[in-house]
Order: structure tokens, then C-alpha cells, then sequence
């Protein structure tokens, strides 16, 4: 196991942090068109993610100015998504 764990590089580190937020930030992205399309989302599925990107192993992987950065974006995005369906339920459009 020691030889595997010697292969790992820096960069490989990197890759793999990125790779497990742009997977949370794509499942996001996924309920916000959900939620447009007037499709139910179950709101633990909501709530895991928010609890991903607010916790400590998101701010660990990507730092906790890109973490502030993350949350400002998502959380625009959602209540742009309920906006969006709610300006449709009422018939208003843009």
C-alpha cells in the first residue's frame, strides 16, 4: 500500500479536490434545473449538498475564499430557480 500511496502526486491531489466539488457543484446545478422545470427536488438532497459546501471538508478541498465564493454563487443560483418558477406560477415573465 506504501508504494501506491508514494505514486500520489501533488498535482494528482489537486485534480482529485476539484473533481469532488465540480461533482457537488454539477449536482447543484441539477436541482436548479429541476426546480425550473417545476420537477420536485427532495429537500434532503438539498440539504446534504448545502451541508457539503458549507462544511469544513469543502472549505478543506478548495480553500475558504473560493468555499465563500461557492456558496454566494449557488445560493444566487437557487433563488434565481424559485424565482423563476414562481414569476411562472403567477404568469409574469421577463
Amino acid at each position: 500500500m506504501n508504494d501506491v500511496l508514494k505514486d500520489i502526486t501533488t498535482e494528482g491531489a489537486y485534480e482529485l479536490a476539484a473533481a469532488i466539488v465540480l461533482s457537488a457543484l454539477n449536482d447543484w446545478q441539477k436541482i436548479c434545473r429541476r426546480i425550473r422545470k417545476g420537477l420536485d427536488v427532495p429537500p434532503y438532497t438539498i440539504k446534504r449538498l448545502r451541508q457539503f459546501f458549507y462544511g469544513s471538508w469543502c472549505e478543506n478541498l478548495c480553500g475558504k475564499a473560493i468555499q465563500d465564493q461557492i456558496i454566494k454563487k449557488i445560493e444566487a443560483e437557487y433563488a434565481q430557480a424559485k424565482e423563476e418558477v414562481e414569476n411562472d406560477r403567477k404568469g409574469i415573465s421577463e
